[in-house]
Formats: structure tokens, sequence, C-alpha cells
């Protein structure tokens, strides 16, 4: 029947995983779907060198093994942000999801994409908004991750993203990030407001 995933969140309607899982001593094969949160169920399945031990029920995770995941969903993202502990954030937006997983446990491989579209966002307390927000994610089989956005503040500031991320290394990303404020209205609260005009630019080790 599934597992049910409770949430301490009466806006938030109980979510179920339904998951199928066969290993045969070397792979262990899981399909399965998260319904509930979301109307379109999100889908996902994984292929994993999980070898057996020497004891009864004793496993570990084959780190030069062949792995394999891959997981679609699309639909709106508020109710996602929801079950975040993120209670002075709003966001919404129709999200789609198309994103995989190849190479071995110790160097894994980020493909595929993931983007939200007609997004808008708002800080309950700060009154910062951001309308019309478009943003992409796309991996490749080279371990590079490409960024690119954009969304305006309901009037005549805007805000862009741009960059390119190396994931060769998970543990020590590298690449170049580029954020360009506009005229941003970014505090709209009734006795503080303000608007920003900057660009911001990160580059070589991201962990820095």
């Amino acid at each position: 029947d599934g597992l049910r995933l409770p949430v301490e969140n009466e806006n938030v309607p109980p979510a179920r995983l339904i998951l199928e899982g066969q290993w045969r001593g070397e792979t262990l094969s899981l399909e399965g779907r998260v319904e509930g949160i979301a109307e379109e169920p999100g889908r996902f399945q994984a292929s994993l060198p999980l070898l057996a031990g020497d004891a009864v029920g004793e496993a570990a995770l084959r780190q030069d093994g062949p792995l394999s995941a891959a997981m679609r969903w699309r639909g709106e993202v508020a109710p996602l942000v929801r079950l975040l502990p993120l209670a002075e954030h709003q966001l919404s937006g129709q999200g789609r999801l198309d994103i995989g997983v190849e190479g071995t446990p110790a160097a894994p491989r980020l493909t595929g994409t993931a983007r939200l579209e007609q997004g808008a966002y708002r800080h309950l307390y700060w009154g910062t908004e951001l309308h019309g927000i478009s943003l992409a994610a796309e991996g490749d089989s080279q371990g590079r991750l490409t960024l690119e956005g954009s969304a305006t503040d309901g009037a005549e500031g805007s805000l862009r993203l741009d960059g390119s991320v190396k994931l060769e290394q998970p543990d020590n990303p590298s690449g170049r990030l580029t954020v360009k404020l506009d005229r941003l209205k970014a505090l709209a609260r009734d006795e503080l407001k303000g608007q920003v005009s900057s660009e911001l630019v990160a580059e070589g080790d991201l962990q820095e």
C-alpha cells in the first residue's frame, strides 16, 4: 500500500510513497512514485551496485560499480516548498524535473534538466517580491551544470542569473556564477524601502 509521509503542516496534504524493489545479490533495482504532493505523481527508478555480505542480511555499496537513476516530475512547486522549513518564504510556479544520475557511487554524474517557469516569490517579512521567474539548470555527461535565470520585481527592477559549474568532483565544485541586479526592489516594508543595482560574480572554487 506504500508509505505515508507525515508532515507537520495542516496546509499540506498527506503524501504517499509507493516503492518496489528487487535485489539479486549484486544489483538493487528500485522503481517508485510519490503521490499526493502535486497533481502529477513524481516517478523515479534506480539501479545500485549493492553486494551481499558474508552475514545474512549484510550488504555493501560497491563504490566502483555501475550506478544509474532517473526522476521525472512536473507540476506546481508551491506544495513542495511548503514541506521545507521556510515559513517566511513563498514560492509558486510550474516546475519540471527530468534528471538522471550515472557513473559510479564514487564518481556520480548528474544529467538532465530542472526548470521553473511562471514563478513568483515573496518574502513575508522584508516584502521582497519577484515575478515572472524563469529558472533552468541543465547537467551533461561531462559533469557540467549550466544555470540560467531571470525575474522582475513587478516594476522596473530585474534580476538575471547565469553560470556554469563543474561537478566532476561533487565535494569540490568549481566554475563561474554571475548574478546581475538592475534597480531591483529588494526591500518593501512600510518603514524601509530600497533598490539594488549590482553585479555579483563568483569564479573558481565555489566552496570558498
